[in-house]
């Protein structure tokens, strides 16, 4: 088995790409990208000695070829016209080859304003073993929540006493911890510190 060329991978794709582009639609915007990934492997004598080798190949292309409503006249049906305005796509490609004891090829990819922003999206982008960050928004309701809970001089103290001991670094006033969180996640844990019973 002998692993398709660069060369040959870049051909296509030079193909493909005046292929589309002859077709008339370059007047229109698109998001342009491609993959490619080659791995291969041959453990062999001199072919004089007649001794067996061990051949291994793996070539993959990929090409992604996304409309956007960027126009040359900026007019069209529903766009606007902005080059943000995209389909919305979310896309992961994993290759796991376990032959000679791993190989591991990983390709993601996410486009369109409500795709980028998707807890899918976030969820492929965030280093594995880590837990989903809360989104921005939510950051900001758990400040407002909190600082409504800690108005009352008893949960003041609370937070206080909660802030000392798990996070000893920060200011442990908790109106300057709000303003100076360490990370999303002890809004969070502040929080549910703050309501249990």
């Amino acid at each position: 088995m002998k692993p398709a060329s660069s060369g040959t991978c870049s051909a296509v794709l030079a193909i493909l790409c005046s292929a589309l582009l002859w077709c008339g639609c370059a007047a229109q915007g698109y998001i342009v990208t491609s993959v490619q990934s080659v791995l291969g492997l041959d453990v062999s004598e001199n072919p004089k000695t007649q001794v067996p080798h061990v051949r291994f190949g793996f070539a993959r292309s990929q090409y992604y070829y996304i409309p956007t409503g960027k126009s040359d006249s900026g007019q069209g049906a529903p766009s606007s016209g902005n080059a943000k305005e995209t389909p919305e796509l979310v896309s992961e490609i994993v290759v796991d080859v376990k032959f000679l004891q791993s190989a591991y090829i990983k390709e993601r990819f996410a486009v369109g304003p409500t795709a980028v922003q998707a807890d899918a999206a976030r969820a492929l982008f965030n280093p594995e073993g880590k837990a989903l960050p809360p989104r921005p928004e939510n950051v900001n309701r758990l400040i407002r929540e909190i600082g409504a809970l800690i108005q009352e001089p008893a949960q003041r103290e609370k937070a206080r006493s909660w802030i000392k001991q798990h996070h000893p670094q920060s200011p442990s006033d908790p109106d300057r911890f709000l303003d100076n969180f360490p990370n999303p996640g002890a809004l969070e844990k502040l929080k549910a510190h703050l309501t249990a019973t």
